[in-house]
């Protein structure tokens, strides 16, 4: 398509430039008729020009006649002018646009079809083509083996031997694609199926292969960007079991929670004895009044002991906790010392107490 974008655009200005040069009157302002007569004009000039060897000059003149008037012969001489010129493929594009319109005779029709059948035949001789026919088995070899970037390349050096890609075979580049797609090139499978799409000479099989390739291409493409953006989902650490320190520590500060239960119990208890013991006195009866006045006693100083020890306890028990949780100390025989809280003899062998071992 390159080359047809090319000549479209030469022809644009070298049709801006006649126009303005010459001075040709604008067709949009004439009649069917005045259109009509200033191609007959225009033709006439260039059928002089061609006869006198003047071949791009009755190109241009075909081409600018064609502006008044649309006769598909004029794209036919328009493409004759430029073969004899010695430029084959925009000569076929021509012929082609004359094909297209499936308005030429019958005689005009098969000489523009022998004519292309001829430019491609001078283009790609019996040596490009016996070169074409390599490659192309070079890359049925590479597709076996299941080797698809190679065989891309391979198909993609066939479809460029021709000089002009207008003489290439767009089933090569089909083929191109879609190893491209096997390799998980997405990109540049997309690439080569849409120059496919974008061929105007595609055919229809040629099209509904590409159109196809294209959409997987596109799709894979999309999951595949979807991938790569999905955040990396962090990985929590595998949660530690209790150590055996920790599980004495629970059991102790359990321990303790429990005994302060039983003080809060004591305690509580006493509120009745207490009002008994107030009655007793407002009675004046001494024997009762002494007797709870030392159940009090007893119970305050229970409660107090059970305050105490469970508080202890408690404590204890979550000192225990946190020094077998500490995450900062390597394990057992990496190089840092076991701690463990055993009974000893007190210094002296004045009774036993609490020993840090390490």
């Amino acid at each position: 398509m390159r080359s047809v974008i090319q000549l479209v655009l030469v022809l644009a200005m070298w049709t801006a430039a006649v126009a303005q040069a010459q001075q040709h009157p604008d067709p949009a302002t004439m009649d069917a008729a005045g259109r009509h007569e200033y191609a007959v004009q225009l033709t006439q000039q260039a059928n002089d020009a061609y006869r006198d060897d003047r071949f791009q000059e009755a190109a241009d003149l075909y081409l600018l006649a064609y502006e008044y008037e649309q006769t598909p012969v004029l794209l036919f001489n328009t493409g004759r002018a430029y073969h004899r010129a010695g430029r084959s493929a925009v000569a076929v594009e021509f012929y082609w646009m004359a094909l297209e319109t499936n308005e030429l005779d019958e005689d005009t029709t098969q000489r523009a079809q022998d004519y292309v059948q001829q430019l491609f035949d001078e283009a790609v001789d019996s040596a490009m083509r016996d070169s074409i026919n390599n490659y192309l088995d070079r890359a049925a070899a590479a597709e076996g083996a299941a080797n698809h970037a190679q065989a891309a390349r391979l198909y993609l050096q066939a479809y460029q031997l021709p000089p002009d890609p207008i003489f290439s075979d767009l089933d090569i580049l089909v083929s191109n694609a879609d190893q491209l797609l096997l390799a998980d090139d997405y990109e540049g499978a997309m690439t080569a199926y849409r120059q496919v799409l974008d061929n105007r000479w595609v055919e229809e099989e040629q099209r509904l292969r590409a159109d196809e390739g294209l959409q997987v291409a596109t799709e894979r493409q999309r999951l595949a960007t979807a991938v790569a953006e999905e955040p990396e989902v962090p990985v929590e650490p595998p949660s530690k079991g209790l150590s055996g320190l920790q599980i004495t520590g629970l059991v102790v500060a359990g321990a303790g929670v429990a005994t302060l239960v039983g003080g809060i119990i004591v305690d509580a208890g006493l509120s009745g004895t207490i009002d008994d013991y107030e009655a007793a006195a407002e009675a004046g009866d001494s024997e009762q009044y002494s007797s709870l006045a030392d159940d009090i006693d007893s119970g305050q100083t229970l409660a107090m002991i059970l305050y105490i020890g469970g508080g202890v306890l408690v404590g204890a028990g979550t000192v225990l906790f946190l020094v077998g949780g500490s995450d900062d100390e390597p394990a057992a025989g990496e190089g840092s010392p076991e701690t463990s809280l055993l009974p000893r003899v007190a210094p002296m062998g004045h009774g036993l107490g609490l020993h840090w071992e390490f």
